[in-house]
């Protein structure tokens, strides 16, 4: 490298230090903030009333989602019968346990019979998973007593279980 090279380097990057110190020292620099600040937030007008031949779209309610049960209040003017109806409170939602996915055989009759049960839901108005009759079947044989339950297991047909192609 020639000196000059060098004398040149070394004065650009006295030049990028003395910037530097600029922007990060605001005592010795008179320029303004590098970060613009912002306006605060002023909250919006409501909109005009729609008109008559556009159609208003019908307001949307969520229900919140752990809200504690408020205690009814008597108000003189209601009648007793009114107040005396207490809101009862709703059940707190409980966490969410993990899903795990397994995967199980059947025999072609009993395959038949989720497909029968799921119809039969569905014609009462609940459109039922697999996954649902199948965790519903096992909260029913949770609560047999285990003599019944074990019988009901040894009337199952045995299932040849099968290797996997590779």
């Amino acid at each position: 490298m020639t000196s000059t090279l060098k004398t040149a380097l070394q004065e650009s990057l006295q030049q990028e230090d003395a910037a530097l110190k600029a922007r990060l020292d605001p005592t010795t620099a008179d320029s303004p903030p590098t970060k613009p600040t912002r306006k605060p937030r002023t909250p919006k007008a409501a909109p005009a009333a729609p008109d008559a031949a556009v159609k208003a779209k019908p307001a949307v309610t969520r229900k919140p989602r752990a809200a504690a049960p408020k205690a009814v209040r008597k108000v003189a003017s209601e009648a007793p019968e009114v107040a005396a109806k207490a809101i009862p409170a709703a059940p707190t939602p409980a966490k969410p346990q993990k899903v795990t996915r397994e995967s199980f055989s059947l025999p072609e009759g009993e395959a038949a019979l989720i497909r029968a049960l799921r119809t039969t839901v569905a014609k009462e108005g609940r459109i039922a998973t697999k996954s649902e009759l199948i965790r519903a079947g096992i909260q029913l044989a949770a609560s047999l007593p285990t003599t019944e339950l074990m019988a009901r297991l040894d009337t199952l047909p045995l299932v040849v279980k099968k290797k996997k192609k590779k």
